[in-house]
């Protein structure tokens, strides 16, 4: 998996980690269990990659005369179309509130339902940033931050770009006799 990781393009990512692979180092186990994930911001190529990686399993249990099952673990996720009609308002009202959007670079590789979503109806998903955190997503440092009033701060001034209920006019007739 170490060689088809140098071979991949940029966008692709590949995790993955031994669930059940024995009780010693010194003994072949009956059974190994391994999560894989794979990533990518192309539909084809996240296929094309899974296709790879699903080859080197079979290659290695080929060369080591075992045998090999996949089992889906997860729904596919679809990569994340932010529409740019709603991040601009969206970009202008958290900062019209002080805060920051984390940096992404543009681009996330993170895998959501909401990929799925986005790929259907205009969908943005932001992220902002706990002030004071610099751990990533997903860490014990990020979860620590998230509880702390930084995070609160930041649950608690999320922004909407549109009008609160209370703000909106009333609808008026257009159209039919008055």
């Amino acid at each position: 998996m170490g060689l088809l990781r140098q071979q991949v393009p940029a966008s692709s990512r590949i995790g993955l980690f031994v669930r059940d692979g024995g009780q010693a180092t010194n003994i072949i186990p009956e059974r190994t269990v391994v999560d894989v994930e794979v990533r990518d911001f192309d539909l084809e190529a996240l296929h094309s990659l899974r296709r790879r990686v699903e080859d080197c399993f079979s290659a290695g249990a080929l060369a080591t005369g075992c045998q090999m099952q996949v089992e889906e673990t997860e729904p596919l996720y679809a990569p994340l179309r932010q529409d740019p009609r709603l991040a601009g308002p969206y970009r202008d009202a958290v900062r019209a509130l002080g805060r920051r959007l984390a940096d992404t670079g543009g681009l996330t590789g993170g895998s959501t339902d909401m990929g799925n979503v986005s790929q259907h109806v205009p969908a943005i998903h932001p992220m902002i940033d706990v002030d004071g955190s610099g751990a990533p997503p997903h860490t014990r440092g990020f979860a620590d931050d998230a509880v702390s009033p930084g995070g609160d701060a930041a649950a608690v001034t999320a922004p909407s770009p549109w009008p609160r209920p209370s703000s909106r006019r009333p609808p008026t007739r257009t159209c039919g006799p008055s």
